[in-house]
Order: structure tokens, then sequence, then C-alpha cells
């Protein structure tokens, strides 16, 4: 059964269509314009520190106070600070991410210079903090499943579902702003989760290291009562494929997959719960 996707060809255009229902959802959840400028605009945070950004690159003596003051402060980070593009949500992140290096550079910055107004202050720097983290998923998730130099057939589910345990999680965020437009993202997910869950369930069930339990782990974990009408199609789906493949007497080579995912390596996911079941059923 493994071979009904391990087929260059087939595995060739399953992968295309993952590939276009993550492009979907990550368009849908993160990346339309309006999401990005809500992302932009409507945190402080993020419009303090792109304004602080603005401040220090202004002006060539700005520029070298600057430099001044993060080589006092024995700050090691290579990367310069830049200016993120307001409805690019990765160019924003790399914004974030660069600021949070040069915090104590900005804070010293504000003692030294009575003319910068816009350092941000200690909540909206963790605020920040919570966007910049918020953003890595999606960006983990996007590098991962563009790759081409291994298979991926297998990887969209854990990936997603990474995004849709953060999205649960920063939906309890006690900052509104950021909990408004999680909800904004999440139902956008779910809208699109809804219309692509079979081609990124199924790859699940082949993989030995996980297949049908695995799946049933999650989705009961993940939408509770509403778990079992998703389990019940990708079960018969699944099924009906098998009757399908093994219809065809035609043989077929056996080819295996070598790829590798990164899954498991949150906390606050099903994973280590799953590794923990496994060997208890060994120990039985």
């Amino acid at each position: 059964m493994y071979e009904l996707y391990a087929s260059k060809s087939t595995r060739k255009e399953f992968a295309s269509l993952q590939w276009r229902s993550f492009t979907s959802l990550m368009w849908m959840s993160c990346d339309q314009p309006h999401c990005s400028r809500r992302l932009g605009n409507s945190l402080v945070a993020v419009v303090n520190i792109r304004e602080s950004i603005k401040f220090v690159r202004s002006f060539p003596p700005r520029k070298k106070k600057f430099k001044e003051i993060v080589k006092q402060e024995g700050i090691t980070c290579t990367m310069k600070v830049c200016l993120d593009v307001p409805t690019r949500w990765n160019s924003t992140h790399l914004m974030i991410k660069i600021a949070l290096e040069y915090r104590r550079a900005f804070a010293a910055l504000k003692l030294q210079d009575t003319s910068y107004t816009c350092q941000p202050t200690n909540d909206e720097w963790e605020t920040a903090e919570s966007v910049c983290n918020l953003l890595e998923v999606f960006l983990d998730a996007t590098m991962v499943l563009s790759g081409t130099s291994y298979p991926t057939v297998h990887l969209y589910f854990h990936e997603l579902w990474k995004i849709y345990l953060t999205l649960e999680r920063e939906a309890k965020h006690e900052e509104m702003t950021i909990k408004t437009m999680v909800e904004v993202m999440k139902k956008k997910f779910m809208k699109y989760w809804k219309l692509s869950y079979l081609t990124i369930c199924l790859p699940v069930i082949l993989d030995p290291r996980y297949k049908f339990k695995f799946l049933d782990l999650c989705l009961k974990y993940g939408f509770q009562s509403e778990a079992t009408q998703y389990l019940g199609r990708v079960k018969k789906t699944f099924k009906n494929l098998f009757v399908e493949y093994s219809s065809h007497d035609d043989e077929s080579t056996m080819v295996n997959d070598q790829g590798t995912s990164n899954v498991g390596t949150n906390i606050d996911n099903p994973w280590n719960q799953w590794n923990k079941q496994v060997q208890e059923e060994q120990k039985k």
C-alpha cells in the first residue's frame, strides 16, 4: 500500500496538491495584506520598533552612535537592524527578531539621546516577542515544506498541526490585539483545513512511525467532538484507495522514503504523548 504514494509520478502529483492546499492555508491565515497591515499597524509594539529602527538609521551620526552603544552593551549579534515591508509578514518577523537582540542598546540610547522618543516599553517588547514567536511557526513550516532535496509529502500534517496548536495557544493571549488577530487567523485556517485535510492526513497513515492511531490522537485532542467526522472520512477514503489499488494487477517497485522530519521538538504538542503511548504498548 505504501507504493500508492511512493511511486515517483503519484508522489509528485500528490505533493503538488498538498502544496496548493498548504499555500492556500498560509495565504488565508497569515499572508493577506489586511492581516499583515493589522499586524504591522495595530500593535503599538511593532510600530515603536519600526520607528526606533528608522531613528537609528536616519542619519550617519545616529548610526555611529548606535554602533558605539551596541559595542558598550556587549551585544554580539552580527545582523543589522532592518525595516520591514508592512504588508509582508515574513519581513516583519525578521525585523522584530533582530530588534529583540538589540533591546538593551535601544534602552541605553534612550538615556543618552533625548530626541529618541519611540522606545518600546518592557510590555511592548514582550508583546513583540510573542508576535515573533507566532510568526516563527509559519516561517518554519514554509521552509520545511518548500524543500526540494527531500520528500515532503509526509511532513505537511505535522507542520500544519504545529500551526494549529500555536494558534490555539495564542488565542488565549492576554494581549487583546494579538488575541483578536489570532482569532481571525484561526477562522481562515479552519476554512481551508476542511477543504484540504484529506490530502494532508492520508500520508500520515502510510508513515509506519505514526499510522492512523496518531491521527486519532491528534484530531481528538484538537477537535474533540468534531474529530469523529474527520476521522471517519479519512478512514473511508483510505479504504477506498486501498480497494482501488488492490484491483490493479500491474507490478510496482517499492520505494523507501528517506526523508526526515523535525516533528516533536516542541513541548506543547501531541508527539511526546504519542511516543509515550507507543512505549507503553511495547511493554505490554
